[in-house]
């Protein structure tokens, strides 16, 4: 659907190392995950949503901070047990924010972990080959540093790359030693690490420990593309390197505003504060606590499920605003390593399955192996997104029988209807957009004069198409390039220029 009015958005961002060291890294307070939330809405609807939000903030008035109200007035030990802790005041509070986004407010949230950032500049020179997934790599070593915060590890990250591998390499063979004593559970992890090991051998030093603003500002455009909303304003909380960057990346109408002024930058402040609370207290809790836990599942108390029906209710007006409206691709964003988002979003999954707090208590006990076993569940396709090296991009499409493919292809639902390439008696050539595979056929998208055309391919090339698909998957894409179909005894031969 085409969004034809004018929209306004507004950036806020939370838990900001404007500079990453090892000070900030090692605070007690410290978090991994920079989180940035937006709202916005066609710029008709803004005088109307203004006027709720300002009865909202009247009725709260008293926890206001310099005639804000901000997200400060939530406290951090307040949600422990995630809404469950709640005092009855802040659970009204947070129940009457949530009500002020109706169906013409959009959202989005980004959660990116700062190690991950760190850990991919120290590991830059690093390429994915045929031979070597390092994105997966990558994320394997940021998600052992943010697990198991190794003192040393967190230390030499910033004394320079020499320093880190050799502190790393330790690590990770002291880890591989521990996982040993709990092979069911730790396989997939020592293997990692034991490919890590053998593939550590240099790194580019690191450039700078300055944050980059350019990864959560992609997908929010990302977002605005695939919303079909090309008239914007965006305005940020009184942020210049960000707007910087956003203005870089290509942003429209860039402006900074002033929380004071602006009612909607204290909207998006306060969205982006309950989930940041509501991450960090699930970090908290999941984190292990000693070696030991490390080769041990790590669960949730059963705390966060003593949930009440006013509770219950909390978290499904979250799970309506974050994961149900106005959703799409790119809503709720991170970078590769975005394990505190998919705890968080499934945990919202999770709890709104659930009718009434009765349905929860009749098996409590049981509730942090299920919640478990649900998050391991999209950690596994999380695990598999990042194995894939293919643009994900959305398509759009309000035609029942087909949809048009990321290079313009017309392909149909019901693989079976896709038309065959045919080339006569005669070898013929085409500039081939791309190849891949859907429901065990092969397809071919190439260029057929002035119009882009999707073919079915003969069964004889699925194993061809295959191999081209696990090489784009491996990060080597050939096409676009010219390729030769050629007549073979009925059947079709394919050779790359």
């Amino acid at each position: 659907m085409s969004n034809m009015g004018h929209f306004n958005f507004y950036y806020d961002e939370t838990e900001h190392s404007r500079k990453i060291n090892h000070r900030t890294v090692s605070a007690s307070n410290y978090h991994d995950d920079f989180i940035t939330a937006a709202v916005g809405w066609d710029k008709l609807d803004e005088v109307e949503i203004e006027a709720k939000f300002r009865i909202f903030e009247e009725r709260y008035s008293r926890r206001m901070t310099g005639n804000e109200l901000k997200s400060t007035t939530i406290k951090q030990g307040q949600l422990k047990n995630g809404f469950a802790s709640l005092s009855k005041n802040t659970a009204a509070l947070m129940s009457d924010f949530f009500d002020l986004f109706d169906e013409r407010v959009f959202v989005y949230l980004s959660a990116f972990s700062k190690t991950e950032y760190v850990v991919r500049q120290v590991l830059a020179g690093y390429k994915n080959s045929p031979f070597a997934d390092m994105d997966l790599l990558k994320y394997s070593v940021t998600k052992a540093i943010v697990t198991c915060r190794p003192k040393e590890v967190i230390q030499s990250l910033y004394a320079g790359p020499e320093e880190f591998l050799e502190s790393l390499k330790d690590f990770l063979r002291l880890k591989i030693e521990a996982d040993k004593t709990n092979i069911e559970l730790k396989n997939r992890e020592i293997e990692q690490f034991e490919c890590i090991l053998l593939l550590l051998e240099d790194a580019e030093p690191i450039k700078t420990l300055d944050w980059n603003y350019d990864s959560t500002l992609a997908t929010l455009k990302a977002f605005l593309q695939e919303k079909s909303m090309s008239e914007y304003s965006l305005i940020i909380d009184r942020e210049a390197r960000t707007a910087e960057s956003a203005r870089n990346l290509g942003f429209k109408n860039v402006s900074e505003g002033n929380s004071k002024e602006l009612f909607a930058l204290r909207m998006a402040d306060l969205l982006a504060g309950i989930a940041a609370k509501l991450m960090k207290a699930m970090a908290k809790a999941l984190a292990y606590r000693s070696a030991a836990d490390e080769v041990r599942k790590s669960l949730l108390d059963v705390g966060w499920f003593e949930l009440t029906e006013e509770r219950l209710a909390l978290y499904k007006k979250l799970h309506r605003i974050v994961m149900q409206s106005n959703n799409a691709w790119y809503k709720v964003s991170s970078g590769m390593y975005s394990d505190n988002l998919i705890c968080f979003t499934t945990f919202l999954s999770f709890v709104d399955n659930f009718t009434s707090p009765s349905n929860i208590q009749s098996n409590l006990q049981m509730m942090p192996e299920y919640f478990n076993t649900a998050v391991c569940a999209e950690l596994e396709r999380h695990y598999a997104v990042v194995r894939n090296k293919l643009p994900v991009i959305p398509i759009n499409s309000d035609n029942s029988e087909y949809f048009f493919n990321q290079r313009g292809g017309k392909e149909y639902f019901d693989v079976s209807r896709q038309p065959c390439l045919e080339v006569g008696e005669r070898a013929r050539t085409y500039n081939v957009l791309a190849v891949g595979v859907r429901n065990g056929k092969a397809l071919v998208t190439l260029e057929e004069g002035d119009k882009v055309v999707c073919y079915a391919l003969p069964d004889r090339l699925r194993s061809w198409a295959e191999t081209l698909v696990s090489l784009a998957n491996s990060g080597v894409n050939i096409f676009p390039e010219k390729v030769t179909f050629t007549p073979i005894n009925g059947e079709l031969a394919a050779d790359i220029h």
